[in-house]
């Protein structure tokens, strides 16, 4: 590994070395230990190494001893290789591309073209060929571990073990699933939704017996961002708008909570969105 004055050497700047960890290790084994490879680095020096492996790593890479030690290999051409070179990303994950000389200089040659097929080990491994499936798979985890949540919430009501938790707070049931909005209060505060994708349409068929919205927006620059205030038909609706707490809209789990209007404000404000 490199020591303070080979950092400085390389003119890299701001460069604090964690204390324990690998670092550590690499100083107490010079000869590697039991460890084995090298660590991924976003400085100038690309590759963390002990101090026996470092020296193979600074000789060129057609070097046979710092081929054969590699336990990545190329994704285009599948030869021994751990360096990572060049801005080139997985096409599919965005992580960046382990791709020798070789067939960088191939592709700058236009002999042999690095195409969206060169993928990462685990795209490849996991039959991932676009974002898309990236993005579903995302959504789909996010939705079994609301399911796995609210399953636990049952659970621990149906064990009276959740008269503290944050379901019962926000929601405003207690651990029996018994109402507690004696006031028919049908003002709802939903927050944690989709900033870019968020629309009425989505909302209103997300929460049916919505009337009015009043999209929230940051006063410096404007925009939305992500939560709304909203009047329901009845206060039955606004129950089941409030049971829905957690469920996944536009793959984000939103937050629904009964907050009654502000005596000093008009509500529903004159500038809300008013759904016919």
């Amino acid at each position: 590994m490199e020591t303070e004055e080979d950092v400085k050497s390389l003119n890299i700047k701001g460069v604090y070395q964690l204390q324990g960890g690998i670092d550590k290790y690499f100083k107490d084994f010079p000869g590697g230990g039991f460890w084995r490879g090298k660590n991924y680095t976003f400085d100038k020096r690309f590759a963390h190494a002990p101090p026996k492996a470092t020296k193979e790593i600074e000789k060129s890479s057609g070097d046979s001893k710092s081929e054969t030690s590699a336990l990545g290999r190329c994704e285009a051409c599948a030869k021994p290789w751990d360096m990572y070179r060049g801005k080139r990303r997985c096409p599919t994950c965005g992580v960046p591309s382990l791709i020798c000389k070789e067939c960088f200089d191939k592709d700058a040659n236009k002999i042999k073209k690095l195409d969206k097929s060169i993928r990462c080990v685990l795209c490849v491994e996991q039959s991932i060929t676009s974002k898309m499936q990236i993005k579903q798979a995302e959504i789909l985890e996010m939705e079994q571990y609301a399911l796995k949540q609210r399953e636990k919430l049952k659970k621990q009501a149906s064990n009276g073990k959740s008269k503290k938790s944050p379901m019962n707070k926000d929601n405003q049931f207690n651990s029996k699933g018994e109402n507690l909005n004696p006031e028919k209060i049908t003002r709802l505060f939903v927050k944690n939704m989709c900033v870019k994708s968020m629309d009425e349409t989505t909302l209103c068929e997300a929460l049916p017996g919505i009337t009015h919205i009043q999209w929230l927006s940051d006063r410096v620059t404007g925009k939305f961002y992500g939560s709304a205030f909203v009047e329901m038909k009845t206060p039955e609706d606004a129950e089941n708008a409030v049971s829905k707490d957690g469920s996944i809209v536009l793959g984000r789990p939103i937050k629904i909570k009964l907050q009654r209007a502000d005596g000093k404000d008009r509500w529903p404000p004159p500038n809300c969105t008013v759904i016919e």
